[in-house]
């Protein structure tokens, strides 16, 4: 499988949105060691682009296959600047931290379907030979602000894309992720506090970020374009996780449930009940959902608009009419 990875990258220029968060600092230490032509790496966060440009300096890469862009995938003009060079786009800024996205619902719209639209569109037209959509289970019927516009950002890639290659990978929760779970747990474990769950039965499917970057870079080397999902085996009993934490750590704390906070499920899914198909790689599989959703990007202008407007109301009645 890396031969084929290889091949894909080889003297490519690799554009990766979100560099600097857990899982794209990792892929982009892993994308470097191919043959690239050069890695752009585009962060609105000053912090995370200082320190991926320290992490490569301590790993002595050349600046010459290195460039770290400050800026938002809101920012057209931005695009249009770096777009027209750029062979691969991995696209994995978003707004992701559900409770945050239920009191923002229209930055979350405006960051993560509105810049999305505008890289694709913008990818398209200057040529892009592949795109890859970084998504979540929380996609699958969203209950959540967050996972409604991932899955507007899943169906904007299926079918708003044109002729360029594109595909989406769906996440489950990935281990040690900033804002994810394990690492709060392990604070309130070492500080002798509760462990805080939502609900004694909420289970997650769960992979860890070398999983995650895996499963990036093997779609993006498949001819087949579609929607990937990485076989997590059987969701993860959050409370069984909880208490093994406390068994590796050598403390027990009590377990405080906390309730479902806005947005938030006790059980995940990985699709609508499609069809998964294997591929060449063991644990990935391709996923066929159907295109009966397809119709429902006709109200994309109309979101759009009313997260332009800033109006609250009608942006989330607009998002939820698109993801029901």
């Amino acid at each position: 499988m890396g031969h084929k990875i290889l091949e894909t990258l080889v003297d490519k220029t690799v554009l990766v949105t979100g560099a600097g968060g857990s899982i794209a600092t990792v892929l982009c230490k892993r994308l470097v060691q191919y043959p690239i032509r050069k890695l752009k790496m585009l962060n609105v966060s000053e912090t995370a682009i200082y320190n991926l440009k320290r992490m490569f300096q301590k790993h002595n890469v050349p600046d010459s296959r290195l460039e770290f862009i400050l800026g938002n995938v809101t920012d057209e003009e931005l695009l249009r600047e770096h777009l027209p060079c750029t062979d691969i786009v991995i696209h994995t800024a978003a707004h992701k931290h559900v409770p945050l996205c239920e009191e923002n619902i229209v930055q979350a719209v405006l960051n993560n379907v509105v810049g999305t639209k505008n890289l694709i569109g913008m990818a398209n037209r200057f040529g892009v030979e592949k795109f890859i959509f970084v998504s979540t289970d929380k996609a699958v019927k969203p209950s959540s602000v967050m996972g409604m516009t991932k899955r507007v950002g899943e169906l904007m890639t299926l079918y708003k894309a044109g002729n360029m290659w594109a595909s989406i990978v769906r996440f489950g929760n990935v281990k040690g992720s900033s804002g994810s779970v394990i690492p709060l747990w392990m604070e309130q474990i070492q500080a002798g506090k509760a462990i805080t769950l939502t609900h004694k039965d909420c289970t997650r499917f769960m992979m860890s970020i070398d999983e995650a970057c895996e499963l990036i870079l093997v779609a993006l080397s498949y001819k087949d374009q579609g929607l990937y999902v990485f076989d997590m085996g059987e969701p993860v009993k959050m409370v069984d996780l909880a208490n093994e934490l406390m068994q590796e750590l050598g403390i027990g704390v009590p377990i405080e449930i906390t309730g479902l906070r806005p947005g938030e499920k006790i059980h995940e899914e990985l699709t609508y009940g499609g069809v998964l198909d294997p591929t060449s790689h063991t644990r990935i599989k391709k996923v066929y959902e159907g295109a009966d959703s397809m119709c429902r990007l006709s109200m994309l202008d109309t979101l759009t608009h009313a997260a332009a407007s800033r109006n609250k109301e009608r942006t989330l009645a607009a998002l939820k009419e698109m993801t029901r």
